[in-house]
């Protein structure tokens, strides 16, 4: 279930982003703090993106409390044109084929929404589950793009992902 974040969901945030993975791959802060977990879900902006340019939600378990299952985002929005889907999921829902069925469902959604021709997923090479996730989800691998995107002092190669609006 996609929804909007709650305040409720803070100490699972925090809780997921102690993995490892998650600070590797993504923006977010290490460590990661309630204060920050609370900044993501009033929307605040991350370092260096601009206000606005993103929605995000969280992903949950209908059941069970909405316990949180993983984060995903459609930004770099330029509306007719592109957007970027960016997500991290909890290590407790890893395996499940929850991101798989979020980024589908997520693109869906921004095609129409902000009647999108191209939505991009860019990923970090060594990033074996995130690419993982993109080919399942019928992405298209176009290429490398070379020491594309700096994360915690570290330029990485990142395959460059893409789904046209007539191709979901």
């Amino acid at each position: 279930m996609l929804r909007p974040w709650r305040e409720s969901d803070v100490p699972q945030m925090v809780e997921a982003c102690k993995d490892p993975e998650i600070p590797l791959w993504t923006a977010v802060p290490d460590p990661y703090t309630e204060a920050d977990a609370r900044a993501w879900t009033r929307g605040e902006p991350v370092a260096g993106e601009p206000p606005g340019d993103r929605v995000s939600f969280a992903v949950a378990e209908p059941e069970h409390d909405g316990r949180l299952l993983a984060a995903v985002s459609i930004q770099r929005i330029f509306r007719g044109r592109t957007g970027e889907i960016g997500y991290s999921t909890a290590p407790w829902a890893r395996g499940r084929g929850v991101m798989t069925r979020t980024v589908r469902l997520l693109a869906s959604w921004a095609f129409r929404e902000f009647e999108l021709r191209r939505i991009e997923l860019v990923i970090a090479v060594e990033n074996e589950g995130s690419n993982r996730v993109a080919e399942r989800a019928g992405f298209t691998c176009e290429g490398v793009l070379r020491q594309y995107r700096e994360n915690k002092g570290v330029w990485r190669d990142h395959y460059m992902w893409s789904l046209l609006s007539d191709e979901l």
